[in-house]
């Protein structure tokens, strides 16, 4: 399955690039996120290992990751295995004068068995994790805003 999405934040890239790398800043607009650690850190980022936890109660799943990807305040991938997929996900920004967009993309294979329920559900698990981005996109836009905001009345 893949999904993507992308959304314009008044903000530079230097402002918004740290709400996404930066794992105890992303857990502010990325609410699914209930845990997270560092397993193994790599001097150069790519290739550190982390684990999370993501749902609530007995929905939670944990996922195992790393860094796949990244140049400072453009573009961070990670690879992300749970028992009922593996996820690429990579987060680009681009910018035009003080507007940043940032792109979202998904690429989620799904294992045995959801990738059966893949098959029947495909559609409303799609547009479930859709709203799901468009949801934190929102949040991180907010934040980064407020954050610009707030930084040139104190600035």
């Amino acid at each position: 399955m893949d999904v993507q999405y992308s959304i314009e934040i008044h903000a530079k890239p230097a402002e918004v690039f740290p709400w996404i790398a930066d794992p105890e800043k992303a857990v502010l607009w990325q609410p699914d996120v209930q845990h997270w650690e560092i397993i193994e850190k790599r001097g150069d980022v790519i290739g550190t290992v982390f684990r999370e936890t993501v749902g609530e109660g007995s929905n939670s799943l944990e996922m195992k990751g790393f860094i796949s990807k990244y140049q400072l305040n453009q573009e961070i991938g990670f690879h992300l295995e749970s028992k009922v997929h593996t996820i690429e996900m990579d987060y680009t920004i681009r910018s035009n004068a003080d507007v940043s967009v940032v792109s979202i993309h998904a690429q989620i294979h799904w294992k045995f068995p959801a990738n059966i329920i893949y098959l029947f559900s495909g559609k409303k698990m799609k547009a479930s994790l859709m709203n799901q981005m468009k949801s934190e996109g929102n949040a991180l836009k907010k934040i980064c805003e407020k954050e610009v905001s707030y930084s040139d009345l104190n600035g």
